[in-house]
């Protein structure tokens, strides 16, 4: 509603003018002078019309509980955000602490690089920064039961300053984007190539408004992945797992693929299912934007023609109300057309196009040259990685699968998606799982990475770990473990990325649950 009520308020141009000008009240008289069209009037048309279809609306508890799901599942973790900020920030020059007391921040002064980068955005930046930052938006919320000082601020996407640095980091790591790298990880064993791909769905908004900074419809970020199995598709979240390589390795063998050949891959096997998605999306959007459009204005232009039927009976009557219904006619006439301006942006919002996706850069992953397969038992090299077993993980996956399917639950496996679990899991009435699922070939500790480890911290206590023991064996074993990162202690295996969780660790918590008729499908 607010968006409608400064529609025609130029915020932007009155943003960039206040930075420029040298002239304070020049540029406060523009922005009442601007300000003004956003009248109470019409704000209190907005809100009549906001009203009548609160009035009328139904709320629906599942799906408000699925929304929420939704949102906590794909918010991007606060601890990505931290070390993002940590070491940018210090990277162009900033500095940054820990409060001794509370779970805050405390920043320095903005690096003069980043000033520089924000003038040539037109984006106001403070040069000292007198409050405390969290990077955790529960921190901040009113049902926090953790305690901060009351001035603290929220440091995030959309914070002036964090999008700047984001801008600057780009800036920095354009040349290096451009020549390509190279990095490891510890769980692969052959090497593969990725590219990093940004795939773009416009809409007939963008030429109708015909506004060059008006963002795509929609955008989506993929890796795509060519192994020794051929190309695939994952998340850019992947490249969580990798790191750079210590020291400097051998350029790995793997055959190239031209640039076009890639782009024609990804606009299949990403931009169509993509444009699929989001059709059916805005489809079902727009159905509802179009049932509150004609539901909302009808009633509220029928309410003022009444008003205005009454004017004119007085009027017979011998009352001068002429100003009163001249000023009903042009609201009436003003809604008519506002009506069917918006309904024609929502035939805009369904003309859909994809385009061509982006290369952003491309990457060699090697795998660590001293990794080894996982070892039986705990006797293992801390420093040194390990490869995982595939088929003990496969096994794993299928054991994890059936048992919750035997428990009456829907289980469905993301272990592609990028979402640092392997299964999500739902029950009848609505709840969810979020499972990581480890294999091991015979028993012994068992492998988590960094990002695996910080996921299932944030989603608390609907996260679980599956441990399957004994895959290859006559009967598996399977250990269940809820919110497990709150009672396990795993210590660092190699550089952040993976990390080694010991057999007395992991028996010792959650509880061992029946096998039994959760044989693979293969062995019928």
């Amino acid at each position: 509603m607010i968006d409608d009520w400064l529609e025609d308020v130029p915020l932007v141009r009155l943003i960039e003018k206040a930075i420029d000008s040298d002239d304070e009240t020049e540029a406060s008289q523009a922005t009442e002078d601007a300000l003004s069209s956003a009248s109470r009037e019409r704000a209190e048309r907005l809100l009549a019309l906001q009203k009548k279809t609160s009035l009328s609306s139904r709320l629906d508890l599942r799906s408000a509980r699925d929304l929420r799901d939704a949102s906590d599942e794909r918010r991007l973790q606060p601890l990505f955000i931290q070390r993002f900020f940590e070491r940018a920030w210090t990277a162009c020059g900033g500095t940054i602490r820990k409060d001794d007391h509370f779970p805050v921040w405390h920043i320095g002064a903005t690096p003069t690089s980043l000033l520089n980068c924000a003038r040539n955005l037109r984006q106001p930046l403070s040069e000292n920064h007198q409050t405390p930052f969290v990077f955790d938006k529960q921190l901040v919320s009113v049902a926090s039961r953790v305690h901060i000082p009351e001035r603290t601020k929220l440091l995030g996407p959309g914070h002036p300053l964090f999008d700047t640095l984001i801008e600057w980091t780009i800036s920095e790591a354009r040349q290096t984007f451009a020549r390509g790298a190279i990095l490891v990880d510890p769980n692969i064993a052959r090497p593969q190539r990725v590219w990093l791909v940004r795939s773009t769905i416009d809409d007939g908004r963008r030429q109708w408004r015909r506004e060059g900074r008006k963002p795509s419809a929609h955008e989506r970020l993929a890796v795509i992945v060519q192994d020794h199995l051929g190309l695939r598709t994952t998340s850019p979240s992947y490249l969580l797992n990798c790191a750079a390589p210590e020291p400097v390795i051998p350029m790995p063998e793997i055959t190239p693929r031209d640039a076009e050949e890639i782009q024609a891959w990804a606009y299949e096997h990403v931009t169509e299912s993509q444009l699929d998605q989001l059709r059916i999306a805005r489809t079902e959007e727009c159905e509802l934007r179009r049932q509150y459009l004609n539901t909302a204005f009808t009633d509220l232009i029928l309410e003022l023609q009444h008003e205005l039927n009454d004017l004119q009976q007085a009027h017979l009557f011998g009352d001068e109300n002429v100003e009163d219904r001249d000023r009903l006619r042009s609201r009436i006439e003003e809604l008519g057309m506002r009506k069917k301006e918006r309904l024609n942006e929502l035939e805009l919002m369904l003309n859909l196009s994809a385009n061509l996706p982006d290369l952003l850069t491309e990457a060699l992953i090697a795998p660590v040259p001293v990794a080894t397969i996982e070892a039986e038992g705990d006797s293992l090299s801390r420093g040194f990685p390990m490869h995982r077993d595939d088929e003990a993980e496969a096994i794993a996956m299928d054991v994890a699968m059936r048992y919750e399917r035997s428990r009456g639950w829907t289980p469905t496996d993301v272990s592609d998606d990028g979402e640092h679990y392997d299964i999500r899991s739902e029950g009848h009435d609505g709840e969810k799982r979020f499972i990581e699922v480890k294999g091991r070939a015979q028993s012994g500790g068992i492998i988590v990475t960094g990002p695996e480890r910080d996921r299932l911290q944030q989603l608390g206590e609907r996260a679980w770990l599956y441990v399957v023991t004994y895959c290859k064996g006559e009967k598996s074993r399977l250990r269940i473990i809820q919110n497990p990162f709150s009672k396990l202690t795993p210590e660092m295996l190699y550089r952040q990325v993976q990390y080694f969780v010991e057999e007395n660790d992991w028996t010792r918590q959650g509880r061992e649950v029946e096998t039994t008729g959760l044989a693979r499908e293969t062995d019928g």
